[in-house]
């Protein structure tokens, strides 16, 4: 890895199911890195006006998205996209004050960047073309700030990990609604499942 790139404090890792010889992580200052030889060497880039980013997702290996705080602490949070596999990335946006943490993408146009709920409501912004135009859904389950989601292609089913809370949607995220307590408002930074199974 890159003299520069060593001591960067990473918070989110990705690898490509089908093709973990590709995978990437992200974190503060903007900082992405990326190996296309399973982890054995590294390049890197910053991305400019991001701060904290927390969440960063693949489709295959050119076209991923990455999500956090923009333009420094206490900032409010945006997504970036890359087309060239991590080497460029561009603003994406949606326009307003916002407040994104995570994302997912389950192919090149369709996913969810969400955030809020710490002391306003919940936002979960859907796009269907790449990140050009974005649609708001909200809720008002105040005290729990969105971190992570995961959405089944082809169910349309879903759920995102709040503090304290699971949230799901029937509709590939047109729609949210509460699902279940998880706990107390600990923020909860990554939502995995498996079955039955929530982590």
């Amino acid at each position: 890895m890159p003299p520069q790139f060593q001591t960067a404090y990473y918070l989110e890792v990705f690898f490509l199911k089908n093709n973990p010889q590709y995978g990437w992580a992200g974190g503060k200052n903007g900082v992405v890195v990326r190996t296309t030889d399973g982890g054995n060497t590294w390049d890197g880039t910053v991305i400019p006006n991001a701060y904290q980013l927390e969440g960063i997702y693949f489709v295959n290996e050119k076209v991923g998205y990455t999500s956090g705080l923009i333009n420094g602490f206490n900032a409010f949070g945006g997504i970036f996209k890359t087309t060239d596999g991590g080497k460029t990335w561009y603003n994406i946006t949606p326009n307003g004050v916002i407040d994104i943490w995570g994302n997912y993408f389950w192919d090149e146009n369709n996913g969810l960047a969400i955030g809020g709920g710490c002391d306003d409501e919940q936002q979960f912004y859907k796009t269907t073309n790449g990140g050009k135009t974005w649609s708001l859904f909200t809720l008002s389950y105040y005290g729990s700030g969105l971190s992570d989601l995961l959405i089944d292609k082809n169910s349309g089913i879903g759920f995102a990990s709040g503090s304290g809370a699971i949230f799901q949607t029937f509709d590939f995220g047109r729609t949210w609604d509460f699902y279940s307590q998880s706990g107390g408002s600990d923020w909860q930074e990554d939502l995995m499942i498996n079955g039955s199974t929530f982590l």
